[in-house]
């Protein structure tokens, strides 16, 4: 509100009666000193003659917040980077820095599925674990909000059970239910065995989850899907020329099973031993997680990860955490919010199209960010608020008038 206080000159003239004298005979006339007019301000003239206010109203409409929502995906080596805070990124809109801005995470938007194979030894030495890792796969597929597609496979010297068929698990569309029924019906028969005739790993020790994962490369993955297996183990493996066992030259090299992973792009999650003492004697076992014939581990050559199967045993780690850890994997698409009118030197009436966000990595090694769509509460983009109001065409002494905002005064300044 703008009061403006208007001053209105008001002059009076006085006459005084004059009285006629003859001038004297001799000597000067005397003149009398002009009047002067005492000097009055403003105030003194409202006090003095009841000045009348003037008030003119002006009201300018709060705009509602501006909100750039970004979405996009950041990836190294073609692998999708999880767990990133806002202080891992820089971002800018047309140049200007971008601050603040919020972050979230949305690993149920991802383009692509994952196909999970599991596959799992079922020797005589697996048989008290095999029911616990069944009952924690069967609570990760019926709790599981993310699209898989998964299929079990089972090992000894060779491949007993190979994936042969995925089963659809997308907790969006019930359409699925079935096949969730029908994986956990397959899932419940598997058992591992002891004993001449009933182990696939007997006799020797050793089994083969490397030639299990060379045909676990081979299974029906969807064309755009990403690619994971879980091997679960606790022992060594047989492999060529040095440790054939049974099988003789059907046990892999180390360089066969990372061709077959490097050229199906599966990721293997191992569950495995590195060393174990038995009958007194201490076994290493190399391969899994440590280079191998002159060849890197199926965790690095993948880009997998590595779990200890004795610190599962110990329920140091759950089933549950290596399931988590794939999940992770899944292509998260991020989600950076910010609100233009907190942003200084950002226009907000630009329109949704003219708005170039830029998002990079603080740390580029870390990996690269991609757009995949940018959204805004105002796409056509609003007015500014007005910046001059007009008050009276007539020229206004500063020192006569009074602003006020919100019932506040605001100072002349």
């Amino acid at each position: 509100m703008i009061r403006n206080t208007i001053g209105v000159l008001l002059a009076s003239i006085f006459l005084s009666a004059c009285t006629v004298t003859n001038p004297p005979l001799t000597g000067e006339t005397k003149v009398p000193p002009p009047a002067v007019s005492p000097k009055l301000g403003p105030k003194t003239f409202e006090k003095a003659f009841g000045f009348s206010k003037s008030e003119a109203t002006q009201e300018q409409n709060k705009f509602d917040e501006n909100t750039v929502s970004v979405f996009f995906q950041v990836t190294k080596d073609g692998n999708s980077v999880n767990d990133l805070k806002v202080q891992d990124l820089l971002v800018k809109e047309n140049t200007i820095p971008v601050s603040p801005f919020t972050l979230t995470a949305d690993q149920e938007r991802s383009n692509q599925v994952a196909d999970i194979v599991f596959v799992l030894d079922v020797t005589g030495t697996m048989v008290d674990w095999i029911a616990t890792a069944k009952a924690r796969i069967q609570e990760f597929i019926r709790t599981s909000k993310y699209h898989t597609r998964m299929c079990i496979a089972t090992f000894g010297d060779a491949t007993v059970k190979p994936c042969s068929r995925f089963f659809d698990i997308n907790p969006k569309d019930p359409a699925t239910k079935r096949q969730v029924e029908e994986l956990l019906s397959e899932l419940a028969h598997i058992t591992a065995n002891r004993g001449a005739g009933q182990d696939p790993g007997w006799p020797d020790l050793d089994e083969n989850p490397m030639g299990a994962l060379i045909d676990a490369t081979k299974a029906p993955w969807g064309p755009d899907s990403q690619r994971f297996a879980i091997l679960v183990t606790d022992w060594g493996f047989l492999y060529s020329p040095n440790n054939q066992g049974q099988i003789g030259d059907k046990a892999p090299t180390m360089k066969q099973v990372n061709d077959a992973l490097k050229a199906s792009q599966m990721k293997v999650f191992a569950v495995a031993r590195t060393s174990h003492t038995h009958k007194g004697k201490h076994l290493v076992w190399d391969g899994f997680n440590t280079p191998f014939q002159g060849e890197p581990s199926i965790v690095e050559a993948s880009g997998g990860e590595f779990f200890s199967f004795d610190k599962v045993l110990r329920r140091e780690i759950s089933l549950d955490q290596v399931l988590k850890r794939i999940t992770l994997r899944i292509n998260t698409t991020y989600k950076l919010t910010y609100v233009v009118d907190q942003v200084q030197g950002l226009d907000p009436t630009l329109p949704v199209a003219q708005r170039n966000v830029d998002i990079k990595l603080a740390d580029a090694a870390k990996g690269t960010a991609k757009k995949s769509s940018t959204l805004s509460s105002m796409p056509t983009g609003r007015a500014n608020y007005q910046q001059t109001f007009k008050i009276s065409d007539q020229n206004i002494q500063q020192g006569t008038m009074q602003v006020f905002m919100s019932d506040k005064e605001v100072a002349a300044s």
